[in-house]
């Protein structure tokens, strides 16, 4: 069969895995990025009127093309996530594309298709996914930049936009310090200034265009900096705190071993083929060890020192030039029969089991919303007071109703609740995720009403309150 045949299978394969490895409500950061594209895609100048200062809001690269998804097709689970998908296909064609041989790219599909770290953050809304997708663009240009001026000028849109979607993209800069320290010793200093001139008066007033946008609209041309500067000791993987053991793993073992376990095979035979790896592929061992050199030891932050937490998925922008080294890698080493039955066991048998385990993933909240929605279908005329006893069933609420609730349905927080007014006839209903942390005041004065629930699963709670008079009191006695 012909890789090109091979390969239309594999997009295939990735779509149907897409489908099949569904996620419940969006963990909280895509959560967060949904909310922000659907109020772009809402009303555009009311959200950059006054913004937040947060990398979130800032972060348009992601809520940008996701606002525009919205417009065009709505808003919903699918849609949200579709933009992962995208970037699982761009990857995949780039590893495609840049494989030498014919036999390396039917490798270079196998390892990407059945890469497990891919297909766990392909189903789900993922900045550094995104932002790895287009790295990987970027340095496929740059590997060809012999061929025209202009693919080094594409280059650097690519890594502008991959910068609009994540700051780690600035990780990659040693791959452009070493192309043009190749091209240099190869045709000398003037042929390298003719070529390299339109890229980067395009790229200069891409970065003045942006500083101007950022001074106009956060009244800091560093705005974002500014904003992860003042996040980054107060998020939740902030180091403070680290005792002695855990900064000695940070900092010595930890990333490698991260890097190992989450990059899988491919990182191993990258590795084992990295002195093999010569001429334009080279590019590729540069920016992804420069990548992951960045993450062990560099900063998120520049006011203080705060390393990325060892989560597999902040490596995700690494994962493209991994899965390329790799099929690059195996066009030059040499193999026999046992060994490619090893490789193809070793990458098939624990994707296929995580296929498997997404595609018979529970969907709680999924679940109780939609008997939630089809109660309150039942009943157009009827109001609805959804009460939550913590903020993220706020957004869960706004988001399983597609960010669009029907008019008769009012969403609010326990103690806002309590504050207002009783809607007479409303029905009321109560959600309680029982993961996330709530306000044990609330959550006690909840639990000692005995509610009836009208949905339960697993972790997720739908309670029958009635009109609202009993929980209404409750939350409206004092301390």
């Amino acid at each position: 069969m012909t890789p090109i045949r091979v390969l239309a299978i594999a997009l295939a394969v990735q779509i149907a895995v897409f489908v099949v490895a569904r996620v419940d409500t969006p963990s909280d950061d895509p959560l967060a990025y949904s909310e922000n594209a659907h109020a772009i895609a809402t009303d555009f100048d009311e959200f950059f009127t006054d913004p937040p200062n947060h990398p979130f809001a800032m972060r348009v690269g992601i809520t940008m093309p996701l606002a525009v998804i919205y417009r065009v097709v709505g808003a919903g689970p699918l849609t949200t996530h579709l933009p992962s998908l995208l970037a699982a296909v761009a990857i995949l064609l780039v590893v495609y594309t840049a494989a030498p041989t014919a036999h390396a790219k039917l490798a270079g599909i196998g390892f990407t298709v059945c890469s497990t770290l891919l297909m766990r953050h392909a189903s789900e809304l993922d900045v550094d996914l995104l932002c790895g997708a287009a790295i990987a663009v970027m340095l496929l240009l740059l590997s060809r930049r012999d061929r025209s001026t202009w693919l080094i000028a594409g280059a650097v849109v690519v890594w502008f936009f991959a910068f609009l979607i994540k700051e780690t993209a600035i990780w990659f800069a040693p791959a452009w310090i070493y192309a043009i320290v190749v091209d240099l010793r190869a045709a000398g200093w003037r042929t390298v200034a003719r070529t390299y001139a339109p890229p980067l008066v395009i790229g200069l007033v891409l970065a003045i265009g942006y500083l101007a946008i950022c001074a106009y609209v956060w009244n800091d041309p560093l705005a974002r900096f500014a904003g992860i500067d003042g996040l980054a000791g107060q998020h939740l993987w902030s180091s403070r705190g680290y005792s002695t053991a855990r900064w000695i793993e940070r900092l010595t073992w930890g990333p490698p071993w991260l890097f190992a376990t989450t990059l899988g095979l491919p990182f191993l035979v990258a590795v084992v083929g990295a002195r093999r790896i010569t001429g334009p592929d080279r590019l590729w061992l540069v920016a992804t060890a420069g990548f992951l050199v960045m993450f062990w030891f560099g900063s998120a932050s520049t006011r203080t020192y705060e390393p990325l937490p060892l989560h597999e998925r902040m490596i995700l922008p690494a994962l493209p030039g991994v899965l390329v080294l790799a099929t690059t890698a195996s066009a030059k080493l040499t193999w026999n029969r046992i060994w490619i039955a090893v490789i193809a066991l070793a990458t098939v048998v624990p994707y296929t089991k995580a296929v498997e385990t997404a595609a018979r993933r529970e969907l709680p909240e999924t679940a109780t919303y939609a008997a939630l929605r089809a109660e309150v279908a039942a009943e157009p005329t009827r109001a609805f007071v959804i009460v939550c006893p913590e903020v993220r069933c706020l957004s869960v609420s706004r988001f399983q109703f597609r960010f669009a609730p029907p008019a008769n349905v009012r969403i609010a927080h326990a103690r806002d609740f309590a504050s207002s007014p009783l809607v007479s006839g409303a029905k009321v209903r109560v959600i309680v995720n029982l993961r996330h942390a709530r306000d044990p005041s609330i959550d006690a004065r909840i639990s000692a009403l005995g509610l009836p629930p009208t949905a339960s699963h697993r972790h997720v709670r739908l309670y029958d309150a009635g009109d609202g008079l009993r929980l209404h009191a409750a939350l409206h006695e004092r301390d």
